[in-house]
């Protein structure tokens, strides 16, 4: 009997090593995230002017106006690993941190193995195109450990509610995804109430006594979340970046279904939905309204599909578990567990396995840094071009290059970047005109003093500029430089 209970604690140990490298592998991204380099730059202002960057350093058209810097913790950490290990230690870390993410899920969730980890990796195939080096990671992972503690705070009766302002004082010097943490936290607490009112709970003593304090804790963290180096403007972030984003900026458009790589997430809700349909457990409203909040975010916004992923997967798991025990309890002729057996030659087939799925990770990591790649997304060969001339005058710049731009090129300060809530909805419109040409596209750039630009080769602005005598200074197939 024993003997089968450490095969049994082997074989566990065995699908948690090998979902643990497979996630590893899947959410192992290149550094190619325009927004990445800004973050880069400001953590290394971070450190080497010793203080918190408050005010616009990157831009001429924001220069010195205050910027809400909610990311500034999180820019001088990814920073200090890229100044360690550079992108291979940076990547690894990130990687590192959604495999952090996904155990979380897999501790909270019993049942088959197989079951738990074909779904987990899913998930992770589902959020890999959003899991890139930017402090948007972090909060994805402060989501799913808020998310466990709430499902399993009676348990972990150690971490007292007071966890709840202390969390979000740290949230809001890392990331300003705060807002989501509120978000789930409302939801827990409107379930609970629906679920009294529904004859859900069954233990409404306990249930209000939760109620009470969370509605407490988190009034407290309300107030927490001024501690800062931005005050009372951290509470704006939120709200100024999704007005000047969602209608504008590529990431946070609706999930395009016809793209390959937003499939996965497509096929997490299915999943959702037949496991529901599967299974005879009644779920609560606090399940509810969590799972129809967080895909309604992830519908509006495919940067919010990680949210989604993080909440609904363990349900998912839950659901499929019953479903699978009432089959097997009803139908199927009962079956010992699934074991590995306990010898030489099956000991060695594990550890094969494993050593070769840790060489995959390592060679997926060395793979996703090849200097090739940071080529065919960025102007690498136009800077070197710009760092020989030395063009004189302000630059304007394509938006998905100005992060890489503050980062390699920071004697020239860009026009536009990933800021979104910085430069507002006014200067993101500006761009938009000049990249296509508008009638007020030769005025714009008129009124910034812009004398040379670094574009890609197919914007409309282009012709115009060869209209107006523009001169073409260098030229490949995926940029352009020109100067007046």
């Amino acid at each position: 009997m024993v003997q089968n209970a450490s095969i049994n604690t082997n074989t566990k140990l065995l699908f948690l090593v090998v979902t643990s490298i497979l996630i590893l592998i899947v959410l192992t991204n290149p550094p190619i995230d325009p927004d990445m380099w800004w973050h880069l730059k400001s953590g290394q202002l971070i450190w080497q002017q010793k203080t918190i960057l408050t005010h616009d350093q990157f831009s001429f058209t924001k220069l010195n106006q205050p910027w809400v810097n909610a990311f500034w913790l999180s820019d001088f950490s990814i920073y200090f690993l890229y100044s360690v290990g550079k992108f291979p230690l940076l990547i690894f870390a990130i990687a590192l941190l959604g495999v952090f993410t996904f155990l979380l899920i897999y501790s909270r969730t019993e049942g088959p193995l197989f079951i738990r980890s074909f779904i987990i990796l899913l998930a992770a195939i589902s959020i890999s195109p959003e899991w890139t080096a930017r402090p948007q990671v972090i909060s994805f992972f402060l989501i799913g450990l808020l998310d466990y503690w709430l499902d399993k705070k009676k348990q972990i009766k150690t971490i007292p509610f007071f966890f709840l302002p202390l969390l979000f004082i740290i949230w809001a010097n890392l990331h300003g995804g705060f807002i989501w943490g509120f978000l789930l936290i409302f939801a827990r607490m409107a379930g609970l109430f629906i679920d009294h009112l529904t004859q859900y709970s069954v233990d409404w003593k306990n249930e209000f006594s939760e109620f009470k304090q969370l509605l407490f804790w988190t009034f407290i963290s309300i107030f927490a979340i001024l501690i800062n180096p931005n005050g009372v403007a951290i509470w704006k972030l939120p709200f100024n970046t999704i007005g000047v984003s969602i209608s504008t900026i590529k990431e946070w458009f609706s999930p395009n279904f016809h793209n390959l790589e937003m499939q996965p997430f497509l096929w997490m809700v299915l999943l959702l939905i037949i496991s529901y349909s599967l299974s005879s457990k009644r779920e609560s409203f606090t399940n509810i309204f969590k799972t129809i909040g967080f895909i309604y975010l992830a519908f509006i916004s495919q940067r919010n599909i990680p949210l989604a992923i993080i909440v609904i997967t363990p349900l998912i798991i839950g659901r499929f578990t019953d479903f699978y025990s009432n089959l097997k309890r009803t139908t199927l002729k009962p079956s010992k567990p699934f074991v590995m057996q306990k010898n030489f030659g099956s000991i060695i087939i594990n550890i094969f396995i494993v050593i070769l799925l840790v060489v995959t990770a390592y060679g997926r990591i060395y793979q996703q840094i090849s200097p090739s790649l940071i080529d065919k997304y960025f102007p690498v060969k136009a800077l070197q071009a710009l760092k020989a001339a030395h063009p004189v005058g302000n630059m304007f710049n394509s938006y998905n290059w100005g992060g890489y731009l503050i980062w390699s090129l920071p004697e020239y300060p860009v026009f536009i970047d990933g800021r979104a809530d910085l430069y507002g909805e006014a200067i993101i419109k500006e761009y938009w005109s000049v990249v296509n040409g508008s009638d007020n596209a030769i005025y714009i750039l008129d009124k910034y003093h812009i004398n040379f630009i670094v574009l890609e080769p197919d914007w409309p602005l282009i012709k115009i500029l060869k209209l107006y005598q523009w001169k073409v200074k260098y030229q490949d197939d995926a940029t352009i430089v020109m100067t007046r």
